[in-house]
């Protein structure tokens, strides 16, 4: 098996821990954003609007999901977290991947996806696996150099033997037996034989613009995912790249199938070029959201929301962010809901509208990080000091693994991660408040 993983130079290896901490810095600012952007396109969807503006719409919020996938999965990289892994199909995601793209495959490129053959089911992450493949894609349409030329995508069941694996590249230890193989192919420039070796090295790139990220990226999500990776190219004859992925088992250890074939009552297309996709209505990504860790709610509900439900009142939520997007996206969210909202800008005025508001608040959405003052967790402590039962729902940018101590610590109820969508907020409240069918 042949093992060329980088380790080598210390500069190198600087450089991926300042990326780590770079990653946690920015991923709390970028997070807030998308989580602002994503709230007000929701609103926009949500109003009487042309077809054409909800259209484009979509396909905004679309690549917003898409971005906020990419924070995640930069964020695990640089945390060393474990993948969040699933059945897969291959064949859907392919196709999914593609479509989505449309608008990023330059006009000189047409993607072509090869007709579809049944595949065993693959157990990975699905947003690494949209990171790989939009990696190769790109870098296929790259290739190309703004000739006319075609990038074909092909996904194929492959059982392989020892020799045959011995050609790809992969920490893991691979084991004969059955895979599944994703090819990217290109009629572009090809790749020079002295530099082939180089390509999946840190930083390391032949692009003007390039930043040598992507290819060291894709390897190091194919090794995560115990797969392997294979590059055949000659100058001035094209290239194609080569991932496979072992196939997933069941319980009895037996390749596990999808029950009818992936494209069941439709025709396998032969290719999704960027002029027919213009036309395609594109597809939902896969959610890059974590489920929320919601436990079981108390079978007693707050006083305070008991006596609201009898009253007829509005249950009062108070919302605490420095950001100011994300307390009036918050707020507009909450009251189309039906629920009445008090606000604070940070951690020390949250405090004080709580004493104020005490007897009136039934729950509380508390962002974790609030600049200088009293942050969330500590906010959290104080409002569970005077209150054993109001619900606290923690939000943050980076992940709940590294706060979950101090969560419990703090009395913290759930916790809710940024960027976040507008019904995660409102099904969570209701479902703290009682109110089914908010």
């Amino acid at each position: 098996m042949n093992d060329n993983a980088p380790s080598d130079g210390k500069g190198r290896f600087l450089c991926f821990e300042s990326f780590g901490l770079l990653a946690g810095g920015l991923a709390h600012d970028y997070n807030n954003m998308l989580t602002a952007m994503l709230g007000g396109i929701d609103l926009i969807l949500c109003d009487d609007i042309p077809d054409s503006v909800r259209d484009t719409a979509n396909d905004i919020k679309a690549m917003m999901l898409k971005a906020a996938t990419l924070v995640r999965r930069m964020l695990s990289c640089a945390s060393g977290s474990e993948p969040q892994n699933e059945r897969i199909d291959l064949n859907v995601l392919v196709r999914d991947i593609v479509r989505i793209m449309r608008r990023a495959i330059p006009d000189n490129a047409v993607v072509s996806i090869a007709p579809t053959v049944r595949l065993p089911y693959v157990y990975a992450d699905t947003a690494m696996l949209w990171q790989v493949m939009m990696n190769l894609i790109i870098n296929a349409c790259d290739a190309l150099e703004r000739r006319d030329g075609i990038v074909t995508v092909t996904v194929v069941p492959r059982r392989l033997d020892s020799a045959a694996l011995a050609r790809f590249r992969s920490d893991a230890a691979l084991e004969p037996g059955d895979y599944v193989e994703v090819s990217v192919a290109d009629t572009g420039c090809g790749i020079d034989a002295a530099l082939v070796d180089k390509i999946f090295d840190p930083l390391f790139t032949t692009k003007a613009n390039g930043n040598g990220l992507g290819l060291p990226t894709t390897l190091a999500i194919v090794n995560a995912c115990k797969g392997g990776i294979r590059v055949d190219s000659e100058k001035g004859q094209g290239t194609t790249f080569r991932v496979i992925l072992p196939a997933m088992r069941d319980a009895a250890g037996a390749v596990a199938w999808p029950e009818a074939p992936a494209a069941a009552g439709t025709p396998p297309s032969p290719g999704v070029s960027p002029a027919a996709s213009k036309v395609a209505a594109a597809p939902s990504p896969p959610s890059p959201l974590p489920a929320v860790p919601v436990p079981p709610a108390d079978a007693s509900a707050p006083s305070a929301s008991a006596r609201r439900r009898a009253s007829g009142e509005k249950p009062t939520i108070m919302v605490v962010d420095d950001d100011t997007a994300i307390v009036k996206l918050l707020t507009l969210i909450l009251g189309k809901a039906g629920y009445a909202v008090v606000t604070a800008y940070g951690g020390d005025e949250g405090l004080e509208v709580y004493r104020n508001h005490a007897g009136e608040i039934d729950l509380c959405l508390i962002d974790a990080s609030m600049g200088a003052g009293m942050n969330g967790l500590d906010l959290c402590a104080a409002i569970r000091a005077a209150s054993a039962d109001i619900p606290l729902i923690l939000m943050s940018a980076y992940r709940a693994k590294e706060m979950s101590e101090r969560m419990a610590v703090s009395g913290v109820t759930t916790f809710l991660a940024k960027p976040f969508r507008g019904g995660e907020v409102v099904a969570l409240c209701a479902r703290y408040l009682g109110r089914a069918g908010a």
